[in-house]
């Protein structure tokens, strides 16, 4: 006796055997997707008010998912930009002068020194004893 196969069952187990892709269970998931949940089922928690859960466990929750997103945006642009100075592409232009004068140390403005020797103009100068043949 032979047994006979019928047409869409030898098309399904052709196709399985032909399709060889990769067959994923779950789509990709990292922190910035969306939850497998929803934070806001946490409102109903018990041991803790409804506002002591929103404050304390949704809110903060939401606030990270938000911030992990948009350092996800910013890791995403500087590899880009990264990417557009290994490829040679020029920077933009520099930063226009806004005309104010950066001094490193200095405090003129906080202390009454106001014409006394040492103090320059870019407030790193540093007044020195006089030299040991002066002293005598």
């Amino acid at each position: 006796m032979t047994r006979q196969v019928s047409w869409p069952v030898a098309a399904a187990v052709a196709a399985v055997l032909l399709g060889g892709g990769a067959v994923n269970a779950q789509p990709p998931s990292g922190f910035g997707s969306r939850p497998a949940y929803s934070p806001y089922l946490n409102l109903n928690r018990p041991g803790g008010s409804v506002t002591q859960n929103y404050y304390g466990l949704v809110r903060p929750e939401v606030q990270a998912r938000q911030s992990v997103g948009s350092l996800q945006g910013s890791v995403a642009a500087n590899q880009q930009a990264i990417g557009g100075l290994q490829a040679g592409i020029t920077a933009p232009p520099e930063l226009p002068v806004t005309g104010h004068q950066a001094t490193f140390l200095n405090y003129r403005s906080y202390f009454l020194s106001g014409g006394v020797a040492g103090t320059g103009a870019g407030g790193t100068s540093f007044r020195t004893a006089a030299p040991a043949s002066a002293r005598r």
